[in-house]
């Protein structure tokens, strides 16, 4: 393949000492995959690289580490974008693809111990003259992160959520998943000043978790560790 110059400008404005609005354009470029290229099902040796032109504009605020909040609408069009397509069985090149939404970020400090870090993000993508679509994209996606730090212990609380979405399977065909949050809990202690015990427990809910068509996330799982330094 052959080299591709890309291209990223970026421009900011501080309306306030804490308030700051961003704007920002880039040029990507990316080859096929191995796999894309040559695996003996579904590869496809005539890919050609994936170009993207992408735009944002958004706002941000802060202060002092009390609280950061973040805004931004983006909009991204993809060229020979590489994906699979169900009907064909096949990888091929998406000639003509936009991906455009909203992203929310933000982190809160609730106490001096505690802060909680959440983000959102609404996606929307085309491609163009054809009814097929992206293989998981939901259209919603976020979570939320909630960190405690009790002197030598630490907790963290997480819920990662998406909605519904696309995929597909030699079994299946095209398929449409339903959403699921999948929350975790992990704390640390600090017994001494070389040796440091952890638990994490994933899945904390016991859900039945499908990531992909017909592959289902392990359910409720415990893990403990220890970590010693000499």
């Amino acid at each position: 393949f052959d080299n591709e110059p890309s291209a990223r400008l970026s421009l900011g404005h501080h309306l306030t000492p804490a308030t700051r609005l961003f704007a920002a354009y880039g040029e990507g470029y990316k080859l096929p995959s191995f796999f894309a290229l040559a695996h003996p099902l579904v590869g496809n040796p005539d890919l050609k690289p994936e170009l993207s032109r992408n735009a944002e504009i958004g706002i941000a605020a802060g202060n002092d580490g009390l609280y950061q909040l973040q805004f931004s609408l983006f909009h991204n069009h993809y060229q020979d974008l590489v994906d699979f397509d169900a009907d064909l069985f096949i990888s091929v090149n998406r000639s003509d693809v936009t991906a455009r939404g909203a992203e929310w970020q933000g982190s809160v400090q609730l106490a001096s111990w505690l802060r909680l870090n959440m983000d959102l993000t609404y996606l929307d993508t085309d491609i163009k003259d054809t009814d097929s679509q992206l293989r998981r994209r939901p259209k919603w996606f976020g979570g939320l992160h909630l960190q405690a730090e009790l002197g030598v212990v630490e907790l963290a609380l997480s819920a990662d959520s998406r909605g519904e979405f696309q995929d597909s399977s030699v079994a299946t065909g095209p398929v449409t998943l339903e959403g699921y949050t999948n929350i975790s809990l992990a704390a640390q202690w600090q017994a001494t000043r070389s040796t440091r015990l952890s638990l994490n427990i994933d899945n904390l809910t016991d859900a039945g978790l499908e990531s992909s068509v017909g592959f289902l996330e392990p359910r409720r799982r415990l893990r403990l560790g220890i970590h010693y330094q000499l």
